[in-house]
């Protein structure tokens, strides 16, 4: 019995002993990177514990790699795509023709949702339905304006249900155009779709070509959200943009090609995007429609980064920022610059891509200080 103690007892020293010999080795061969250990000897060759000598400080180069490929980056990168989107929207949604007359009924002007309600159930209950729906209408654009898409859609709703009681075809089919386009930014694509057909319709009993290719383009990007992809191609190529040349619309066109290139380029069929949008382009050039040029830029900028084509994708950016600078469009350079300092990392010019994120800060910073004193 003493003697199996005794081997135990000799093999557990043998052990500890050889682990201290591996600890005062890794002692001896360590190098305080950080030059902050100031208790540490080198020198001790002695049984101890082993030092945690920290790694050396990232660089700024790896910093400004993990800073492109972060979640936030891309999260930003996600909202500023649909801040254009929403920009995009601000352009669609329409007054009535003759909301002039009420002007007297909206002053003061109200400043929130719950003042809009307040109006609303006055107007309603000692004006006509012409008043009620005009006004309804006036709401669902402020509740757009403050990028409440939702509370948008109900007054709208509402308006369209009023207007459908009289003879107010005009009126009612502006109001469902309103609606159409508002549930398309929100993503209620088969509700968007319905509201269309009805715009269609509209569009078909007026005979008006222009209303009618507007109808189709809504459509086909109903049917892109709900990812009949074949369904979208074939209404933007065979409807919609045969009504925009007869009713020669080639502002509308150039937006029907970018929309139809988005289509493609959500299903990462990037060769035939860049077509589309190549046309967009051109037409825009040879009828002096410069406005969409830096959009389309940046949206062919971007399918040749992710077809992988970092050089070409580059030059595009460079010639939207240029265009978006122009144009004073900061929710574009913003996202151009977000896009050029991920191509410049790819390339390994961290210098430009160092600039770039600096450039980009300093415009965020700026636009969102504009933001929080207008809302003041």
């Amino acid at each position: 019995m003493t003697k199996k103690k005794y081997w135990k007892i000799t093999f557990l020293t043998s052990s500890y002993l050889l682990i201290g010999c591996f600890m005062s080795y890794a002692q001896e061969s360590s190098t305080d990177n950080t030059n902050t250990i100031i208790k540490y000897n080198s020198d001790f060759k002695g049984i101890g514990p082993k030092v945690y000598i920290l790694p050396p400080p990232k660089s700024k180069t790896e910093q400004l790699i993990e800073l492109f490929d972060s979640s936030t980056r891309k999260d930003f990168a996600k909202k500023i795509a649909q801040e254009l989107r929403y920009k995009t929207l601000l352009t669609q949604i329409k007054s009535l023709t003759d909301q002039a007359q009420f002007q007297y009924l909206i002053h003061p002007v109200p400043t929130d949702l719950g003042k809009w309600n307040e109006l609303l159930v006055r107007i309603g209950q000692q004006y006509d339905d012409h008043a009620n729906y005009s006004l309804l209408n006036e709401a669902g654009l402020f509740a757009v304006n403050h990028n409440l898409p939702d509370q948008a859609i109900a007054y709208f709703e509402n308006a369209i249900q009023i207007a459908a009681k009289g003879n107010h075809k005009l009126d009612k089919t502006l109001l469902n155009q309103n609606l159409a386009v508002v549930l398309l930014y929100a993503g209620k694509f088969e509700k968007a779709e319905l509201a269309a057909q009805e715009n269609l319709k509209s569009a078909v009993q007026s005979k008006n070509t222009h209303e009618q290719a507007n109808a189709w383009m809504q459509i086909a990007m109903a049917k892109a959200g709900m990812k009949n992809y074949d369904g979208a191609e074939l209404d933007i190529i065979r409807k919609a943009i045969p009504l925009y040349n007869k009713s020669k619309a080639y502002g509308d066109k150039i937006i029907a090609w970018q929309q139809l290139a988005q289509v493609y380029f959500d299903q990462n069929k990037f060769t035939e995007a860049q077509w589309f949008l190549l046309q967009a382009q051109q037409l825009a050039e040879n009828k002096k429609l410069t406005h969409e040029l830096a959009a389309i830029e940046y949206v062919l900028a971007s399918s040749k980064l992710l077809d992988n084509n970092i050089k070409i994708a580059k030059k595009e950016f460079l010639s939207a920022l240029l265009l978006a600078r122009e144009r004073k469009d900061i929710q574009l350079e913003l996202a151009v610059l977000d896009k050029l300092g991920e191509v410049y990392i790819l390339l390994k010019d961290y210098k430009q891509a160092e600039n770039t994120y600096e450039d980009f800060a300093k415009l965020k910073a700026s636009f969102h200080q504009a933001i929080e004193e207008y809302a003041h």
